[in-house]
């Protein structure tokens, strides 16, 4: 089941991107994504999620928003509460 990060943000977590993230992200480039039903797509979130979050723990600015968060973000950076849009769109690509 996902979890999509939110802002204030919760320490269950599991993705960054959610569905329908994913479906409007490839639908948009015109990728045919009709073989994948929804629990697929979670499937892949999920692992994409994983990637992002060993790959970039630790090298990136600003620190998480909550001690209690278990992901990178969203972050604070220059006092502002922070998840890029680059971020969601990394993960639909990666998965």
């Amino acid at each position: 089941m996902l979890i999509k990060q939110t802002t204030p943000p919760t320490n269950e977590a599991n993705t960054y991107a959610d569905i329908n993230d994913f479906k409007a992200y490839h639908n948009a480039r015109k990728n045919d994504i009709s073989h994948l039903n929804d629990e697929t797509i979670e499937a892949l979130l999920i692992r994409a999620m994983d990637y992002l979050e060993s790959v970039y723990y630790g090298n990136l600015q600003g620190y998480t928003q909550s001690y209690l968060q278990n992901t990178n973000f969203p972050r604070v950076i220059n006092g502002r509460d922070y998840l890029p849009e680059a971020v969601v769109s990394a993960q639909c690509i990666l998965a």
